[in-house]
């Protein structure tokens, strides 16, 4: 007999490297962008601030590191890698941050920036920022050790802050936030990778990071995943009635946007605490149970196995196993063997009463 073990669902590690391979793969366009001389590819369109050479390699650096360590257990090898591309951009973003206060003269040693800018090559403040917390977050995952993971969640939360400074400040046009004025702003496709590598990593170790609530699988978790629209549309509906302010029908049309939007997701909410408060009725009730066979009866008359009832009116898994007096009758040829690792490894309680 062969012993099961059940692997934790590797969606999320799925998600994190194509997370990882779409930043990798945002760099080098930028870099390619920057190298033919194609501004479209390092701006998107005119009049927004491009990515720069060094973030976009900085990008491909921490792309690749996500994707490699983005896995349950990754091997020491795949950790050296992800712990060097974290090396990199710490090292690359500092000295850009540096660079604002002591000119180094790194700024376009990869390539030449005829843009016009007031800081030509150098990545925007915000962007190095973000740069240096996704470089410090790999390097922490890549030492896999308890405290270094718990470390990493609240850096990965602090990526998450400048990423949200930089989104407000191009929706609601705040220089400060978004890095505009004196200094380098940061490109649409540099604020776009940093978003993926905050949700990246975050898929990662999501245990105390700012997506944990999200991606859980209890009732708390259903209900933050149910009113998420509504938080993520708030800003756009804010941005709506600021831009509409003036005219005449603007508060009106904000007013409709936002009751609507608040209608909806109660509604969405009400509806499934109230399907939770069914399955829990019928769980704790009184369950027709067959004293033979122990199927379960439902309301339409149907027998069922245990495990098929449960399942329908519960989150519940199963996996199955054998008890020792279970195990002594159908399997007497290999009891003896099993019972003796269950006792090498003190798992055999309740054999001795079954034998």
């Amino acid at each position: 007999m062969r012993v099961m073990l059940v692997a934790a669902h590797p969606s999320k590690y799925l998600a994190a490297r194509i997370a990882g391979a779409v930043v990798a793969g945002l760099g080098l366009i930028v870099l390619v962008g920057w190298a033919y001389d194609l501004s479209a590819l390092t701006r998107v369109w005119p009049g927004i601030p491009p990515t720069k050479a060094n973030a976009a390699l900085m990008f491909v650096f921490a792309g690749v590191g996500l994707a490699v360590i983005a896995r349950g257990r990754p091997r020491r090898g795949e950790r050296l890698i992800a712990g060097a591309a974290g090396a990199f951009c710490v090292v690359l973003s500092a000295l850009t941050l540096l660079e604002y206060w002591h000119g180094l003269g790194i700024d376009q040693l990869l390539v030449r920036d005829s843009t016009g800018s007031a800081f030509p090559g150098r990545p925007s403040p915000h962007a190095a920022a973000g740069l240096l917390l996704i470089g410090v977050n790999l390097i922490l995952l890549a030492a896999s050790r308890a405290r270094h993971v718990r470390a990493a969640a609240w850096v990965n939360n602090l990526l998450a802050i400048v990423v949200m400074a930089g989104v407000i400040g191009y929706s609601y046009s705040v220089n400060y936030l978004s890095g505009f004025s004196s200094v380098n702003g940061i490109g649409v496709i540099a604020l776009v990778a940093l978003s993926l590598m905050a949700i990246g990593l975050a898929l990662v170790e999501s245990e105390s990071t700012w997506l944990a609530v999200f991606i859980s699988p209890g009732a708390g978790g259903r209900m933050a995943r149910r009113f998420a629209p509504l938080v993520l549309l708030a800003p756009v509906l804010i941005g709506v009635q600021t831009a509409l302010y003036d005219h005449p029908i603007g508060h009106a049309i904000a007013a409709v946007m936002v009751t609507g939007a608040i209608v909806l997701t109660l509604l969405s909410g009400a509806r499934a605490l109230d399907r939770a408060e069914a399955q829990r009725r019928t769980l704790s009730g009184l369950l027709p149970i067959c004293s033979h066979c122990k199927r379960i009866r439902d309301d339409g008359g149907y027998w069922s196995q245990v495990e098929s009832y449960v399942s329908k009116y519960s989150e519940a898994e199963f996996s199955h196993s054998l008890c020792p007096s279970c195990l002594l009758e159908h399997y007497p040829e290999h009891a003896e063997t099993i019972i003796g690792e269950l006792e090498r490894s003190g798992l055999a309680s309740g054999i001795e009463d079954a034998t």
